[in-house]
């Protein structure tokens, strides 16, 4: 179920090398010209043998104590970020992330294991945690910051995913100075997308979109031998039309909201039957506003 680790070599420490002495110092105030137009220099002396700037003719010598920061390079960690197709790492190397919490799947059992989405200003990524590490995740921690250190870089289906290993660890952060949660916050005051244009977006994009809320659909479905309802938000504007759903039960406020303008900042665009569809973060992870900038050119649209 876990696969062990191939590390990744880093490239090795470069020791400095001091400069040549100068030349001028090594003159002898003996060897002073007997004649005005005859200049005579004392030749330099040789460096020491123990010197790092040895003549270019002597073998170059392993500085002490390489061989220890290269193994110790070869077992540490490098950096990633969401988007793994901007990773440097190659693959079956160790790396480590740090992302915001953006989606939190249902708990499977033998064994225990969820899948969990992350995202920063690249992109997103998918990740299962296993054991004990399931309980750390729930819907309640959206928006907080996940830091996982010794992941494994792999591929499937042509596509760069991230593994954890028995040595892999993570655990949630709570900062509200960090430029991740920055970012996140500043994502809910984005203008947001003309419904027509979300079918041009990457898959996994986090965008805030507005518009009439045209009717709501609810349906039961049967997910892992438990009934789920899925609740499906109809909006549209001028650009054109967006399904928008959830499978936890969606704020209150959208039960009063058809046929009104509606804002929804921070939902995630994800596929469905060959279209882009928005999904509701859970948690605190999208905010439903009523009253926004805009909201009376939408309900003029919608009577014209």
């Amino acid at each position: 179920m876990l696969d062990d680790t191939i590390p990744n070599d880093e490239p090795e420490a470069h020791v400095p090398t001091p400069p040549p002495p100068h030349l001028e110092d090594d003159v002898s105030a003996s060897a002073a010209p007997s004649t005005p137009n005859k200049i005579v220099t004392a030749e330099p002396s040789p460096p020491p043998a123990s010197a790092s700037s040895s003549l270019q003719s002597q073998p170059c010598q392993s500085s002490p104590g390489l061989n220890r920061a290269k193994f110790f390079s070869a077992h540490a960690s490098s950096g990633t970020v969401c988007n793994l197709d901007l990773s440097r790492a190659s693959l079956g190397s160790k790396v480590h992330l740090t992302g915001i919490l953006t989606a939190v799947y249902p708990a499977s059992k033998n064994p225990d294991r969820r899948y969990i989405l992350l995202s920063d200003v690249t992109g997103t990524v998918g990740l299962t945690v296993w054991n004990a590490n399931v309980a750390k995740f729930s819907s309640d921690g959206i928006g907080s910051i996940v830091h996982a250190e010794k992941l494994v870089l792999t591929q499937h289906n042509s596509k760069k995913t991230l593994t954890m290993t028995r040595e892999s660890v993570i655990k949630c952060l709570t900062d509200p100075k960090n430029a991740l949660s920055t970012w996140w916050r500043d994502l809910a005051s984005m203008r947001p997308v003309p419904l027509g244009e979300v079918q041009t977006l990457p898959e996994n994009s986090i965008v805030s979109v507005s518009g009439i809320l045209g009717f709501v659909t609810a349906e039961s479905k049967n997910v892992g031998n438990e009934i789920k309802t899925l609740t499906t938000l109809h909006m549209v504007d001028k650009s054109g039309s967006l399904t928008v759903r959830s499978w936890n039960q969606v704020p209150s406020i959208v039960e009063f909201s058809v046929e009104k303008p509606l804002l929804l900042q921070r939902i995630r665009i994800t596929s469905f039957a060959g279209q882009k569809i928005g999904e509701l973060l859970d948690g605190t992870g999208t905010t439903v506003v009523t009253k926004f900038d805009g909201a009376a050119e939408l309900a003029q649209f919608w009577i014209e």
